[in-house]
């Protein structure tokens, strides 16, 4: 005989439209009983009902029939599945280091002077300027001598920079004497003008060549090394400001040499004698160079640029700004006249001049980079929103960069590609390449636009073997010059069936006079191997 359970007042909600009896966990025993009073017997012992044989369908009947089947037990605590997470499989993400060094406060670093007046009476710039103007007279620059009418004179200006580290701590503070050129006339004052400075490519052939054979490379700095050039043209310039001669104030200098002219060295053998000849400071090993960070180890050496990445995020006001994945997301559907006109047309090319000097270390950001710098002429906003998603793309990863790393061989091959009619103004098409020297990636200017429009992909895949070609006999004669022979032809690798089918094809095709040039040059560099 199945009896009814009195239930006790209670806030438990029944829901008599879909017969929902369930119970808030809180009811429940933790071996899933109810915690509902049971009638006892006489005896004292509860009585066990049983379960009637179908439920009431009164909906206002305030009987539950206790059945285990219609009660959702409590949860478990623990796990009940088989589960593997992320880091048990081994699966980790990259660390993003959006900060690498720890600049000073602007309150300690030196303020430069903007006037000669500021600077003379600041002690230590004044103090900058005395080793300047020492070691021009030292070096014997000048001459004095009396001024005539009909002398074409120049003048010169201080000019100050507070140098830093590579971590943002204070370096020196550094006063350097110029001669204003452009004061000067062609064909008289001066014929051919020349600056003269090391080619990235120079810079990772070396160093890759040093990481190869585990050479010490040191840093050396040549005080005043720009006084070292002899003139060979006759220059009066003005005695330089705050450092008139009293005794001779009407007298100018006859510049005997160049305010101008790099001389410096990097072999460790030579700076004993470099320094009898020089003023040398010796820097160490090599880990600043060029605006280029070096860090070398057991495994080879390394090459970033993060704080010239920083310090150009400061720059444009960007150093606050979210770091972006992907920089080339609409890149390639930039146009001349897409957008309103960008106002401030100096900072957009004064930033686009900046990422080109991360071609040194850089590769990934050189093709974005040419393509910027197509609209340098007429900048618009949309132009400058993908430079500053570039901007945020580098934030993102300051630290990445180029390994240099010991070879089995020196063995030089390239890779070589084009994307035909890219340009969606003009419809050129854009060249690129990738130079090895054994497993080290030492030349990657690979984004240059073609001069002309290709008709068809075979054309400008070409273009783009010919532009190889010749980075190649120019690495081949640094190499030379380096006394480095190599054992084998190098190796070009393209991905054109036309190309290679043309290249060591001897019969000439009529449908492809319009790049006869390019196509001699190439088969004239396999014949000759």
């Amino acid at each position: 005989m199945s009896m009814p359970i009195p239930v006790p007042p209670c806030t438990i909600p029944i829901n008599s439209t879909n017969n929902d009896t369930r119970v808030p966990s809180s009811t429940f025993s933790p071996n899933n009983d109810l915690s509902i009073p049971l009638p006892t017997s006489s005896d004292g012992l509860p009585i066990n009902p049983s379960v009637p044989s179908s439920l009431p369908n009164d909906p206002t009947s305030t009987t539950i029939p206790l059945d285990k089947t219609n009660v959702i037990p409590t949860p478990s605590v623990g796990r009940t599945h088989q589960m593997k997470t992320r880091s048990q499989s081994g699966i980790t993400k990259p660390k993003a280091y959006l900060a690498t060094r720890h600049p000073l406060p602007e309150s300690l670093i030196p303020t430069e002077p903007k006037s000669l007046k500021a600077a003379l009476s600041d002690p230590k710039w004044l103090a900058t300027m005395n080793t300047e103007f020492k070691a021009l007279t030292n070096q014997k620059t000048w001459t004095l001598v009396p001024f005539t009418k009909d002398m074409q004179v120049i003048t010169s200006k201080w000019v100050h920079r507070v140098k830093l580290n590579k971590d943002g701590s204070l370096d020196r503070c550094k006063s350097r004497l110029v001669a204003k050129g452009y004061l000067q006339t062609p064909g008289i004052d001066y014929e051919d003008t020349f600056s003269p400075m090391v080619k990235p490519v120079t810079v990772r052939v070396v160093l890759s060549l040093a990481v190869h054979n585990n050479w010490c490379v040191k840093q050396l700095d040549v005080s005043n090394a720009f006084l070292n050039d002899t003139l060979n043209e006759t220059v009066y310039m003005q005695q330089p400001p705050g450092f008139v001669d009293s005794s001779k104030p009407d007298h100018v200098c006859l510049l005997h040499k160049a305010l101008y002219g790099p001389n410096t060295s990097l072999i460790n053998h030579f700076i004993s004698a470099l320094n009898a000849q020089f003023s040398l400071k010796d820097l160490g090993p090599i880990h600043y160079f060029l605006g280029v960070e070096v860090y070398r180890d057991h495994h080879g050496m390394y090459l970033n640029q993060s704080k010239y990445i920083t310090d150009l995020l400061t720059k444009v006001h960007m150093e606050g700004a979210k770091s972006c994945p992907n920089p080339t997301s609409f890149i390639s559907k930039l146009s001349l006249h897409d957008g309103d006109p960008f106002e401030d047309v100096t900072l957009y090319r004064s930033t686009i001049g900046a990422l080109q000097y991360l071609s040194l270390t850089r590769h990934d950001v050189a093709y974005i980079t040419n393509k910027l710098s197509q609209f340098l002429q007429a900048p618009t906003v949309k132009h400058w929103e993908a430079c500053k998603r570039l901007l945020r793309y580098l934030k993102g990863t300051l630290t990445e960069g180029i390994w240099l790393r010991p070879t089995d061989n020196l063995h030089l091959k390239g890779y070589t590609d084009a994307d035909w009619a890219s340009c969606i103004d003009d419809r050129r098409s854009t060249s690129g390449y990738l130079m090895f020297l054994g497993d080290n990636l030492v030349s990657y200017w690979s984004a240059k636009k073609q001069h002309v429009v290709a008709r068809s992909s075979t054309e400008s895949e070409f273009r783009a073997l010919a532009n190889a070609a010749t980075e190649v006999q120019w690495l081949l004669s640094l190499l030379s010059e380096l006394q480095i022979s190599q054992s084998k032809p190098p190796v070009l690798w393209v991905d054109n069936q036309g190309v290679t089918a043309l290249a060591a094809n001897p019969v000439f095709h009529a449908r492809c006079k319009h790049i006869e040039i390019d196509l001699h040059f190439v088969r004239d560099q396999i014949l000759a191997k």
